[in-house]
């Protein structure tokens, strides 16, 4: 396995080591099992059927009543 250095924000980094003390794994495990898990998360949540069919009907819903929508100036917020 190759490995390539990266830049990280420091605050960041004293999570990982925090993180990585407690579940005894490496920095390294540690930032590698967060990704892991991020990424698993990212599939299931936009592969279930359920997210799909939502995204139908509020694509379906958005078209039919798109027409009340209301243009506001940011300046008036």
């Amino acid at each position: 396995m190759q490995y390539k250095s990266v830049r990280l924000p420091a605050d960041f980094v004293d999570e990982i080591k925090k993180s990585a003390n407690d579940e005894y794994r490496s920095i390294s495990q540690q930032l590698m099992y967060w990704a892991n898990l991020g990424k698993e998360i990212t599939k299931s949540y936009f592969v279930d059927d359920d997210d799909e069919v939502l995204g139908d009907l509020a694509i379906r819903r958005y078209n039919a009543e798109k027409h009340l929508a209301v243009k506001v100036n940011i300046d008036d917020l």
